[in-house]
């Protein structure tokens, strides 16, 4: 009896491969709205926004100091010179003069002190500073620059006093009132009262040294 040898390998049939695993993206979590990131951790999808820079200027010298200086000394040289031509100028009949000298001087000093006190009061609005050391020392500086351009303008007047009294007479007019109507563009506001009064009370402080530079032409021409 032979033996049969059965075929018992067996072909085995191809096995498809299983399908690759598809690897999960794992996004970042949102945020909470009421959460605001630290700056420089911003989500790498996120677009960075341009934000403008904001500088912050110190206040301009002329502000300051320069402006509110020149604006007193406008004031003074004015009303000096004024009250100086209305005291030296006879009234009619050539009796007594026009003003005294002690209202004159009066004029002078409540001129010049109302408009360095709002001067400095302007120049401290601009620029605050602490303790009252430091405020004495801004009007300080104030009224030592209004009293040395005044020294500078006396000084051109002796020298010019060749060209007549006249001339230096309107010369010093002139500069003393340019000099206080240009200073007011530094002022925080230009077009506010004077004396930090009423807008009336301001007009009508306007309209007098209007009036007394008017009175004292025809009192130079008087003479």
């Amino acid at each position: 009896m032979t033996d049969e040898t059965e075929n018992t390998s067996v072909n085995p049939e191809p096995v498809a491969d299983e399908a690759a695993p598809t690897p999960t993206v794992l996004e970042p979590p949102e945020p909470p709205a009421d959460v605001v990131p630290a700056p420089g951790s911003m989500p790498y999808r996120s677009v960075p926004t341009t934000q403008t820079p904001v500088f912050v200027t110190a206040p301009l010298r002329l502000e300051t100091l320069w402006g509110p200086a020149l604006s007193v000394f406008g004031a003074l040289l004015w009303s000096f010179v004024v009250m100086g031509q209305l005291v030296t100028t006879f009234a009619p009949g050539r009796h007594d003069m026009l003003l005294g000298e002690g209202i004159g001087v009066l004029f002078v000093l409540g001129a010049s002190c109302g408009v360095w006190v709002r001067a400095v009061r302007q120049s401290l609005r601009v620029s605050p500073v602490a303790g009252m050391a430091k405020r004495v020392e801004r009007g300080l500086s104030l009224g030592i620059l209004a009293l040395l351009g005044w020294a500078l303008a006396m000084a051109l007047a002796l020298v010019g006093k060749g060209a007549g009294d006249g001339v230096v007479t309107v010369f010093l007019l002139l500069v003393g009132s340019a000099s206080f109507v240009y200073a007011r563009r530094f002022l925080v506001n230009p077009f506010a009262p004077l004396a930090g009064g009423s807008l009336v009370l301001s007009r009508a402080l306007w309209a007098g040294a209007g009036l007394l530079t008017f009175f004292t032409l025809i009192a130079l021409g008087m003479d």
